[in-house]
């Protein structure tokens, strides 16, 4: 799915390697949506559906290999990437997947290891 990019200028471009073939328009006003970067790309517009929408998340941990787990996921158009929207999160600000960066939060997101199979204790 691409990135939307919007900066300021009013425009929404969509970025991306993998683009679906349909999309949600998005009503706001001073923006205008589906307009592809990647000409001659063409791409259906539809407008939403009230309630048939999906919101997808990961919170990923930077030093481990859940980066690249995004980015594969990302490559197949997997996980929350086949959702109609989605975020990664993480510790820091990094690019996971081509267009895709995360949003930082406010952990280190280190936590207790324990339990029977030594695994980490965040739920």
């Amino acid at each position: 799915k691409p990135s939307v990019h919007m900066e300021g200028s009013g425009v929404c471009h969509l970025k991306g390697a993998h683009p679906k073939k349909v999309l949600t328009k998005i009503r706001e006003s001073g923006f205008v949506s589906a307009i592809s970067s990647q000409a001659p790309l063409s791409v259906h517009a539809m407008m939403p559906r009230r309630g048939l929408s999906l919101f997808c998340f990961s919170l990923v941990v930077p030093w481990n290999s859940e980066p690249d787990l995004i980015r594969a996921q990302f490559q197949d158009r997997a996980s929350i990437f086949a959702c109609d929207e989605y975020a990664a999160f993480s510790s820091k600000v990094m690019e996971v997947a081509p267009g895709v960066k995360t949003l930082a939060v406010d952990s280190d997101l280190h936590c207790e290891v324990g339990g029977e199979f030594k695994t980490a204790l965040n739920t």
